[in-house]
């Protein structure tokens, strides 16, 4: 497929699509998740949080597979296309993002070289690793978890641990150079 920098290779694979009874049963579970979850003691607020979005956009998911399953828009070669795109323009936009967070730090340009390629490489591990996964799951299982598959573990994602990554590093920075203000002036 053409892209901004040249040709993105796709694998050209069919998913599968779910059946009637299997897509009633994934909303009666989302739904349950999504009344059950609040009420259980030992979660914390965050992940009540996280599980009932994910539980409602696998409802959604499912609701849409059991009405309107023809009208599906989406084969697996939209989606890897979608996904590899998506992926590559992030691949692109971390190092911009990390180095207008990382011109203010009072630190020498290898150690931000070094946080900005660690970020980059692993986002290009990780995101190849999820492609071969998604591919597994969306073949094995069906469509229906497209929808959780990109907004909860696809490319939007990898933000998570960019800003793992700046934080650790400006932690270990903070540490370093403790209470020197000359050093932290630029918080002023």
């Amino acid at each position: 497929m053409p892209f901004i920098l040249g040709d993105v290779f796709l694998l050209d694979i069919y998913g599968s699509y779910p059946t009637q009874t299997f897509a009633v049963y994934s909303a009666l579970i989302s739904l349950l998740v999504i009344v059950v979850t609040p009420l259980v003691r030992f979660l914390t607020q965050p992940m009540v949080i996280w599980l009932v979005l994910v539980s409602f956009i696998h409802f959604v998911s499912s609701v849409f597979f059991i009405f309107w399953a023809n009208y599906f828009p989406y084969s697996m070669v939209i989606y890897l296309d979608l996904y590899m795109k998506t992926l590559i323009c992030i691949w692109l936009i971390i190092p911009y993002i990390l180095v207008i967070g990382f011109i203010p730090l009072p630190t020498n340009f290898i150690q931000k070289l070094g946080v900005i390629l660690l970020s980059v490489g692993y986002s290009i591990i990780f995101g190849l690793l999820r492609y071969i996964t998604f591919i597994y799951f969306l073949r094995e299982f069906s469509y229906l978890f497209m929808a959780i598959i990109f907004f909860m573990f696809g490319p939007f994602f990898d933000f998570v641990y960019v800003v793992s990554f700046y934080s650790v590093f400006v932690s270990k920075i903070a540490v370093k150079l403790k209470g020197d203000d000359t050093k932290w002036g630029w918080l002023y």
